[in-house]
């Protein structure tokens, strides 16, 4: 007889004898039964390989390997020059090409001053008016009277300054003395 009839006709019997299988062998019962608490905890694969030993892709193996032949052989200084003369291109450009333009740029720049400046504060300065116009428009509609605004207004800037007065306290380290 092989070994998976002679369970099977075992567990024939047992249930035949009115036994459940719990009943007619408690010590496998109490191993099975144990196995959801014997799953490894959540994170466990994390911890392990952790540990294990990878290696590096070959590209990084590669650059290391340059970086320490050039470092070795002091070859790390031409690179380092190359690379900072290679940054200093730009500059010298941008240099170049202000030297170049500096009548353009010198024209724009008084233009900018004597009036861009002014007639983009102009510009802010009416857009600002006419949406405090408008926004005191529809308050004034909704009922509320001026002294009503003036009223909240400063309301407002009470609280925003007490706030800030507190957050100055709370951001100020303590100077209380210890004994």
């Amino acid at each position: 007889m092989d070994r998976e009839s002679v369970g099977k006709d075992e567990m024939t019997d047992a249930i035949a004898n009115g036994l459940t299988p719990a009943e007619e062998d408690p010590i496998l019962h109490r191993y099975l039964n144990a196995l959801p608490a014997a799953v490894p905890m959540a994170g466990l694969s994390d911890r392990v390989l952790s540990g294990v030993w990878r290696p590096a892709p070959r590209w990084i193996r590669t650059g290391r390997a340059a970086m320490h032949d050039m470092t070795a052989s002091g070859r790390i200084w031409l690179v380092i020059g190359a690379l900072a003369v290679g940054s200093l291109v730009p500059l010298a450009a941008a240099v170049v090409l202000v030297g170049v333009f500096a009548e353009s740029i010198g024209g724009g720049l008084r233009w900018l001053v004597a009036e861009g400046i002014p007639f983009a504060w102009v510009a802010f300065t009416a857009d600002l008016q006419g949406a405090l116009g408008t926004v005191a428009s529809v308050l004034v509609a909704h009922g509320l009277t001026r002294a009503d605004l003036l009223a909240g207004g400063i309301g407002a800037a009470v609280t925003t300054l007490g706030c800030a007065i507190g957050l100055r306290r709370t951001m100020t380290p303590s100077r209380k003395e210890t004994p």
